[in-house]
């Protein structure tokens, strides 16, 4: 019997902590490898009810914004003073997520993190996971990601505006978890920034997704508003990525 491809929530607040949620972090396990997606504000404590920072494998994270990489900080402390180990963590990320984290911890980070420095189109291997990055369409350097394991295809949108690499790199994924920092439509929001629920359905649709999950949603929007919403127009099964909810892929 195979094992599952599993996706764990430790976070989904779009831009900045709602009051019942830590911002984006999710953690990606198959045959016993944990692969941390971003690690957003907060999210580090919800970390502890499925894992601890001692026994992650690996970290992808996504682009330099406080909201995706906040308590990595944390989990880099304590690998360094709670959970000493020989191993260094495994660590991918863009050039200019790293630089800020070393300008937030020192240059002897890399005493404890394995880093891979990712550029456009990128592939990496992380235990049972083939991965694969591309350039979204955000102000920073942002890189969204495709993992493929187990016969299931795993995509991650980060945070982005409507772009044609999004719907290359999620072409007929199981599983596209993808940003909805807005609900409604509207000519006010800016370019190149983030998406709508109606934007992130048509991407969904567009690269033939069997699923989507809606996530990021920026409070005070709701994410109850946000998923009905999606489910309306959808033509796809639609969920939310809910803090601490457990997805198989």
């Amino acid at each position: 019997m195979e094992s599952l491809v599993r996706l764990l929530v430790l976070g989904s607040a779009g831009s900045y902590p709602a009051p019942a949620s830590a911002c984006s972090s999710y953690l990606l396990q198959h045959d016993g490898y944990q692969l941390l997606i971003d690690a957003g504000n907060g999210s580090m404590s919800n970390l502890y009810n499925f894992t601890t920072p001692a026994n992650l494998d690996a970290v992808f994270l996504s682009h330099p914004h406080i909201d995706h990489l906040a308590d990595f900080v944390g989990i880099y402390h304590y690998r360094k003073y709670v959970s000493v180990s020989k191993e260094r963590l495994k660590v991918f990320a863009g050039s200019k997520t790293l630089g800020l984290l070393e300008s937030l911890v020192g240059s002897e980070m890399y005493d404890i993190v394995d880093a891979t420095v990712l550029d456009n189109e990128a592939r990496f291997e992380a235990g049972p996971f083939v991965a694969s990055v591309a350039k979204m369409a955000h102000p920073v350097q942002t890189f969204g990601l495709r993992v493929e394991s187990g016969g299931k295809v795993f995509a991650y949108s980060a945070d982005t505006g409507p772009c044609a690499s999004l719907e290359a790199l999620s072409e007929e994924a199981d599983f596209l978890l993808c940003e909805s920092t807005w609900v409604e439509d509207s000519d006010s929001h800016p370019k190149d920034l983030h998406m709508t629920v109606s934007q992130a359905v048509s991407a969904a649709r567009n690269a033939n997704a069997k699923k989507l999950v809606i996530t990021h949603v920026a409070y005070p929007n709701s994410p109850f508003v946000a998923l009905a919403r999606a489910r309306e127009i959808g033509e796809l099964p639609v969920e939310h990525a809910f803090e601490l909810e457990e997805h198989s892929i």
